[in-house]
């Protein structure tokens, strides 16, 4: 190797070219943006893992408290979910929204590794079990799962800028990493499944409720004086 590559050692990192050359046996961080989250506010994200071994997804995803707006983390909070591939989280129910749209659509891969990774892991768990707040002025919400973690592992944890798609833009200004939004991008089959299965889903929610309405209405005509 030193005869014929004479300019390189082994201290230089995927022979100069980190954009073409990708150390598949490392770890690393991707965070994630889902611009229409939160009425467009956005909600970030974190994957933590590789793509020998899997993703490990951390999200904090609100609370059932105070109307939505503040109380404790428990509103589906995802700590640890594993994904054997990003195309198995690509086209996972969880990128997908109720009305049956792609949810995630940004996606910014930072190089890490193993013993990086599991203190990232811990510190997006951690901020995870907190309390959900969006009222005060010091706000905890989504975006403090992957700027606990990058903090945890060295990097920027981007501005405290509350709103999510504010502080994922600023995320990728101050770190050295790359845009992989492609690689989260649902298969065109999946997509329409998801769409369909959204549409059946609001029928039958809609057909309940007109049931349960229907039935209030011959109750409340059952009980009045109209019948007497």
């Amino acid at each position: 190797m030193g005869i014929k590559y004479p300019d390189l050692s082994p201290y230089v990192y995927a022979v100069n070219n980190p954009l073409r050359v990708i150390d598949i046996d490392g770890r690393d961080v991707i965070v994630l943006s889902a611009p229409s989250g939160a009425r467009d506010k956005g909600h970030m994200a974190v994957l933590i893992g590789n793509d020998n071994n899997g993703w490990y997804l951390y999200s904090k995803n609100g609370t059932y408290g105070s109307s939505g707006t503040s109380g404790a983390s428990d509103k589906n909070p995802q700590t640890g979910v594993y994904f054997e591939s990003l195309d198995a989280f690509a086209n996972h129910k969880t990128n997908f929204t109720e009305e049956g749209d792609v949810y995630y659509t940004g996606a910014y891969r930072i190089e890490s590794d193993v013993e990086t990774d599991a203190t990232m892991m811990d510190a997006a768990a951690d901020i995870i079990e907190e309390p959900y707040d969006v009222t005060s002025v010091v706000s905890t919400n989504c975006a403090d799962v992957p700027s606990a973690a990058l903090s945890a592992g060295g990097f920027d944890p981007g501005s405290s800028n509350p709103v999510p798609n504010s502080r994922y833009n600023d995320i990728k200004e101050k770190n050295n990493g790359k845009d992989v939004s492609e690689t989260i991008v649902p298969k065109i089959g999946t997509k329409l499944e998801n769409k369909r299965d959204a549409i059946i889903g609001k029928a039958i929610k809609a057909n309940r409720q007109k049931e349960a309405d229907k039935k209030k209405l011959i109750e409340k005509y059952e009980n009045s004086d109209i019948r007497q």
